[in-house]
């Protein structure tokens, strides 16, 4: 809503690198009308949010319908990757712990934001390796070292997979016995009380 106001009145320039980025769209779509170039979506440098707005109202003028079929289609690839962009972006800033929403991160371009998220994953490998070696491989409430587990706390599985061990599980695997009736098999004996008298004798009567 603020790009729109200030584009309104002429005064994109108070907000900073995103006049550049409205700029630079604009540049793009003069490029491809005049020399056929295609453009590129550029993750460390381009604002994609910028940039879909500006191409998107590219794609409703005249002149854009006055092209051919096939190089319509060629800018709305164009336009595909540019959302595709946007998507990672904000995945990455989430995996990194941020708000991709938060203002202050508007900036932040896609490529950027995969910098952040790749830096958090490695934070946390380390956070758990350390916690690993510090445990010496001991699981969180066992008594002592499981020697089918690794200093990780798992086990290694076929094909080199890893899975988790069952602790309780004896290590060979026991045949199963007959089935077990869960109840019993007749009901227990009716129990019937004996009745009321028909008459109470009261003594000295």
């Amino acid at each position: 809503m603020q790009m729109e106001v200030l584009k309104k009145f002429g005064e994109l320039s108070l907000k900073g690198s995103l006049d550049l980025d409205t700029e630079d769209a604009a540049k793009e779509e003069d490029r491809f009308l005049e020399e056929n170039i295609q453009p590129q979506v550029r993750p460390f440098i381009d604002n994609s949010q910028v940039h879909l707005r500006s191409h998107v109202d590219f794609c409703k003028t005249d002149e854009f319908r006055d092209l051919s079929p096939a190089k319509q289609q060629a800018f709305i690839g164009h336009v595909e990757n540019t959302v595709k962009d946007i998507v990672t972006r904000r995945a990455m800033l989430t995996q990194a712990g941020l708000d991709p929403d938060v203002p202050a991160l508007a900036e932040v371009p896609s490529a950027a934001a995969k910098v952040a998220a790749d830096m958090a994953m490695q934070e946390k490998q380390a956070q758990m390796q350390a916690a690993a070696q510090q445990n010496g491989g001991v699981p969180n409430g066992a008594e002592g070292p499981d020697a089918r587990l690794d200093q990780n706390g798992v086990a290694p599985g076929q094909l080199g997979q890893m899975q988790t061990p069952d602790i309780a599980a004896s290590g060979a695997p026991q045949p199963a016995g007959p089935p077990v009736q869960a109840s019993p098999q007749a009901l227990p004996p009716g129990v019937k009380p004996p009745g009321s008298p028909r008459a109470i004798a009261i003594p000295g009567q």
